[in-house]
């Protein structure tokens, strides 16, 4: 599954001479607050192209500074996104990790912004996906609040059959001691 495409410019696999974003000049100065509290103007720094862009990127609450925290939360990131997406327990991330990794949470995201629905399963692991099979009654690949709702109410059925079928044991087992009972009685006064 391919990564969605990222947003206007912001793809730093760009040609080489392809700016760092579709129009710097609109964008606020990037700078970096130093631990000393100086401040630094990212553009006017010899730095590569693509290391400027990772600095942007690391301005997540787009402020125009770069400051220690940002710099925290961007290592907390990429180290949590480091261990959830090595899938197969190499101790890196290949490409198609990373791809689909990035797929399903955006998938993920979306679903959850658009209050959505209905729940995509196919990411999950096949044992959990063979029960939500069993859920999807439209094959779609997604369980829907109807569906779910549907297999909750089976489920209530069945365990209030099953409290039923108990009761007609019980029951049962009662008749039939009785009737031991009373044979024994029987035949004892017999």
């Amino acid at each position: 599954m391919p990564m969605p495409p990222v947003p206007d410019g912001d793809n730093p696999a760009q040609s080489p001479e392809a700016p760092v974003v579709a129009a710097s000049t609109s964008l606020k100065p990037l700078h970096i607050r130093c631990e000393d509290g100086s401040v630094l103007e990212v553009e006017k720094m010899d730095l590569p192209r693509q290391l400027k862009h990772v600095l942007r990127e690391m301005d997540l609450d787009n402020s125009g500074v770069v400051d220690e925290k940002n710099f925290e939360d961007s290592l907390k990131i990429l180290r949590h996104l480091r261990h959830g997406l090595d899938t197969d327990g190499s101790g890196h991330v290949t490409h198609q990790e990373m791809e689909d990794g990035v797929s399903l949470l955006t998938l993920l995201m979306e679903e959850k912004a658009k209050n959505s629905n209905e729940m995509p399963y196919k990411h999950l692991p096949e044992q959990i996906q063979d029960v939500m099979r069993e859920w999807d009654a439209d094959g779609s690949g997604m369980v829907g609040v109807s569906e779910l709702s549907a297999a909750a109410q089976a489920y209530k059925k069945i365990q209030q059959e099953g409290r039923l079928m108990k009761r007609i044991i019980v029951g049962l087992a009662i008749v039939i001691l009785f009737l031991m009972v009373s044979m024994f009685v029987l035949s004892y006064l017999a």
